[in-house]
């Protein structure tokens, strides 16, 4: 009884980390490339934050992953 409880807590575990990965690594990605747009000029800042925008968004990340390549 005790095996098949801690058995049944560790595949809930590893589904519930397997399903943060993917979450993480849009925000990750976003987060990393917005960092570096530090600027006190406000309208390079924007331009900065519309490419990481760009250069994160999850439609160009499946569009990089199903030709092969690895953006972001």
């Amino acid at each position: 009884m005790k095996n098949s409880t801690v058995a049944f807590a560790l595949i809930l575990l590893f589904l519930l980390s397997a399903h943060q990965e993917g979450v993480e690594a849009q925000i990750d990605c976003y987060d990393s490339c917005n960092t570096g747009c530090v600027n006190p000029d406000v309208r390079l800042y924007l331009r900065c934050d519309g490419k990481c925008k760009i250069r994160c968004s999850p439609d160009l990340a499946a569009a990089a992953a199903a030709a092969g390549g690895n953006r972001g």
